[in-house]
């Protein structure tokens, strides 16, 4: 996907933009994420056992249970290097309620890579990534929750 706007969307379930499971490869590259909703999991981009690749785009006021702005998951094997997120603005994305995590990203059983992120006002208990594994930040230009 490249030069895209996906904005106000919804979901009943997961992916309210975007929402990629079993794929080859799900690259977003200077697209706007923007106002999506989902009801479960991803408001504005769902990853399931698929590469991710986010390149100079921004992922803004989406809303989810859980990973509002982006949720990667990789429940049977996680390989790293398997998703990059580049050049990006992650801001202003919520939990529906109380109970969600993740508000900027969320990720279970993954490994990837950040390099000049700026995450800004990722509402979840107070928290921007939720780290269920790993991940790796690289010359970002700064994490603010």
């Amino acid at each position: 996907l490249t030069k895209l706007t996906v904005t106000k969307n919804a979901s009943t379930g997961d992916g309210g933009g975007i929402d990629a499971v079993k794929g080859k490869e799900l690259v977003v590259e200077q697209c706007a994420i923007n106002e999506n909703t989902a009801k479960n999991s991803g408001g504005g981009i769902r990853v399931e056992d698929t590469p991710l690749k986010v390149i100079d785009s921004e992922i803004k006021n989406n809303r989810g249970f859980h990973g509002a702005g982006i949720y990667l998951s990789d429940p049977k094997t996680p390989v790293c290097g398997r998703h990059e997120i580049t050049g990006t603005l992650i801001e202003g994305n919520k939990v529906l309620n109380d109970y969600g995590i993740g508000g900027g990203i969320q990720h279970f059983h993954v490994f990837y890579a950040v390099d000049a992120v700026l995450l800004v006002d990722g509402v979840a208990d107070g928290c921007t990534i939720i780290d269920a594994c790993q991940y790796f930040v690289e010359s970002n230009q700064g994490l603010l929750g």
